[in-house]
């Protein structure tokens, strides 16, 4: 685990981080997450009141923009048929 977190995640939430980084690691493209599916599963686990800040993990909001915002562009392209 991230010597970050210090000790502060629970077991569930380890077990979808884990699973999550364990699909995108899969061989075959069709087999890895969309974008949106990142978000949708990670989404959750920063809304957690007990989550910690995402500036303590030298991450900005920015970067959850960022990704909102792709999960957004990738869905416009799915309708399209690209």
């Amino acid at each position: 685990m991230d010597s970050h977190l210090e000790g502060k995640f629970s077991t569930e939430e380890a077990t979808v981080v884990f699973d999550l980084a364990s699909r995108c690691l899969q061989y075959e493209p069709r087999e890895r997450p969309n974008i949106k599916d990142l978000v949708v599963t990670v989404a959750p686990l920063q809304n957690k009141p007990d989550a910690i800040a995402l500036a303590k993990l030298d991450m900005h909001k920015d970067a959850a923009d960022t990704l909102n915002e792709a999960a957004g562009l990738e869905e416009k392209r799915r309708r399209r048929g690209r």
